[in-house]
């Protein structure tokens, strides 16, 4: 491919030395970042005709124009890669969008009796960070049995200094009450160290503590005590022996495979500490056009990052394919772990059999998301057929109204792109000026607010939870923005009448079952039709409908218990349009009180950091009118 008019004049000066390069689009919004030792050659090679990727196919119409930046040496070249992707989020490159789904295990090391917490991201601050953990229900397990066991504590650090006497935890046996017992202090550091290995899968080391400590309190006479530590280190034994042990030594590493079906790839990780294969994490990436061994040492990149990654690096990593720049990678990785790190490919032994192990679990989850992909599809071409739409809606929002006796009522809409959620597309729209109970006039105000501002935001389909009566409503509020309403539909339980039959005058339930709404059939009613579709119950087009109201009715009540709560529990100063946390907080700080705030003269409000003259204002005639 020649290259590009509107690209020759900024390659023309490409410099030979190593550094980065961003592909801006014509939008300006970075694309791709990429690293070369030589940036002129690395760069030219896109349009040599040899690289055969969909992606550089699209460079002439995507890319705008080609920007680097120059490092000394190549090792910071790829340190730079790192932080632009972080910083830019292209669309293009490998990034763990995952990892924001994954959960850490954090143990402070600056605290006397640290807690076991919950993080999303590992900083660079010396604690020990465990995990990720992808399954909530794995995560669950495992706090389980850190409280049986372990006992450490669980409160905040302000809770745990005030207190004076032991707490609730401690007598349903999931605390040992280090915050005013004596002797649970002295036992906090190595209930603290049983912590670590357990979650690092050390087994000979965490048995023989408990043991040794439970020989000690048989020594001094306390039997129950001893007897406690017997029964965790029975139940203990048990949940570390049921670990998939693969080596008789004691070894740490990480092993890594990658398989791909199409443009669908997927990187199974499988952890061993101490031998004993501790857990499972999979990233999955649909559209990935780069190669293979590009994929892989971008995963690696971004899986053992320090800020955005979630692993620790271990002293070996068993791949079944060598990533691209692999000695840059192993220098980066050694860096980082500050020892030497091996970085190799497992041809035999017990390395092939984890090597194995890993493209079973990810040839498992291949197979499991090519299925679910296939379904969605499926149901996007039922609704299309369904609703005599010319193409399967790509893009379909849902609304709801929340309320309760008519006070905080709260508009809802969530996002399904291509059958899946889509949380960026997510809104919350706090209804005002309309009557208590009046869900219509609502649905016309979300409507309004929500795509007559932005009507470049209309889906390809909106449903509705509701029947007619909210339909038309939407309908006309279209209408009243001067817009093309999108097609439209909506989503209701059939209603049961006295005699058993439902809205539309049909038997639809036995004298036995009148008013068990919970199983009557879901409708569908499209603008300008009487009657519902007649969809079955098995419908995947209708089942991927029901999924959208339910997601949506439940980000709705979220939203509007958060709202009521606010009013119930909150200040007066979160009632105040342009007054959040922050202010709030900055206020009460610089007064002392509500009360403080309330006296303040309007030059006072306005000297606080945050607070606008304009805004004083407000804040002062808010809290000085009678109500």
């Amino acid at each position: 491919m020649p290259i590009p008019e509107h690209l020759r004049e900024s390659l023309a000066d490409l410099p030979k030395q190593s550094g980065c390069y961003l592909m801006r689009s014509a939008t300006d919004q970075v694309v791709y970042v990429g690293k070369a030792k030589n940036l002129r050659l690395r760069v030219l090679q896109y349009f040599n005709g040899h690289d055969t990727r969909a992606f550089v196919a699209q460079i002439d119409r995507v890319v705008r124009r080609i920007e680097w930046i120059l490092t000394g040496t190549e090792k910071e070249a790829l340190l730079l890669e790192s932080t632009l992707i972080k910083r830019h989020r292209p669309r293009f490159n490998v990034m763990l969008k995952d990892m924001e789904r994954s959960v850490l295990l954090r143990v402070a090391r600056d605290h006397d009796f640290p807690r076991v917490e919950l993080a999303r991201r590992r900083k660079d601050d010396d604690a020990r960070y465990f995990g990720p953990y992808d399954s909530a229900g794995q995560l669950r397990r495992v706090l389980g049995v850190l409280e049986r066991y372990f006992r450490l504590r669980t409160c905040q650090d302000a809770e745990f200094v005030r207190r004076q006497r032991v707490c609730m935890e401690y007598e349903i046996g999931r605390c040992s009450g280090p915050c005013v017992l004596e002797t649970a202090r002295s036992d906090y550091p190595a209930q603290v160290k049983e912590v670590v290995w357990f979650l690092r899968g050390r087994t000979k080391p965490l048995i023989r503590s408990m043991e040794r400590r439970m020989a000690k309190a048989a020594e001094v006479l306390e039997f129950e005590r001893a007897a406690r530590l017997r029964d965790d280190v029975a139940v203990i034994r048990g949940a570390l022996e049921r670990q998939v042990v693969v080596q008789e030594r004691a070894v740490d590493l990480d092993v890594i495979t990658l398989q791909r079906q199409g443009d669908l790839v997927v990187v199974v990780v499988l952890p061993v500490r101490g031998g004993a294969v501790i857990g499972k994490h999979t990233s999955v990436w649909r559209g990935m056009e780069l190669e293979d061994e590009q994929v892989l040492r971008g995963f690696l990149l971004a899986y053992y990052d320090v800020e955005g990654g979630a692993a620790d690096v271990p002293p070996t990593i068993f791949v079944d394919r060598m990533p691209s720049d692999s000695e840059q990678l192993v220098a980066w990785l050694s860096d980082r772990r500050q020892k030497r790190v091996s970085v190799r490919v497992a041809r035999r032994g017990s390395g092939q059999q984890l090597i194995t192990m890993a493209r079973q679990n990810a040839l498992d989850e291949l197979k499991r998301t090519a299925a679910q992909a296939t379904e969605r599809q499926r149901a996007l071409e039922r609704l299309q057929r369904a609703l005599a739409m010319p193409s399967p809606p790509h893009i379909i929002d849902g609304l709801d109204i929340s309320t309760f006796q008519g006070r905080d009522t709260v508009g809802g809409k969530v996002r399904f792109v291509g059958g899946k959620r889509a949380t960026k597309g997510y809104r919350t729209v706090h209804i005002k000026g309309v009557a208590q109970g009046d869900d219509f006039n609502s649905l016309r105000q979300v409507v309004q607010r929500l795509y007559g501002k932005h009507p470049e935001d209309v889906p390809d389909l909106l449903m509705v939870d509701g029947g007619r009566a909210q339909l038309n409503a939407v309908v006309q509020a279209f209408q009243a923005c001067g817009l093309e309403a999108p097609k439209l539909c909506g989503l209701a339980k059939a209603r049961t009448l006295k005699d058993g039959r439902g809205f539309d005058g049909d038997q639809v339930m036995s004298a036995q079952a009148v008013g068990d709404a919970l199983h009557s059939r879901e409708r569908v009613f499209v603008p300008g039709r009487k009657n519902p579709l007649n969809l079955r119950d098995n419908d995947p087009g209708l089942a991927l409908l029901v999924r959208l109201r339910d997601e949506v009715h439940r980000f709705a009540i979220k939203a509007h218990r958060k709202l009521r709560q606010k009013r119930h529990h909150g200040s007066a100063l979160d009632l105040i349009p342009g007054v959040g946390e922050r202010r709030r907080k900055a206020l009460l700080r610089a007064f002392g009180s509500l009360k403080g705030v309330t006296q303040a003269p309007i030059e006072s409000l306005a000297s606080v950091q945050g607070i606008s003259p304009a805004l004083a204002k407000r804040i002062h005639a808010a809290l000085n009118t009678p109500s």
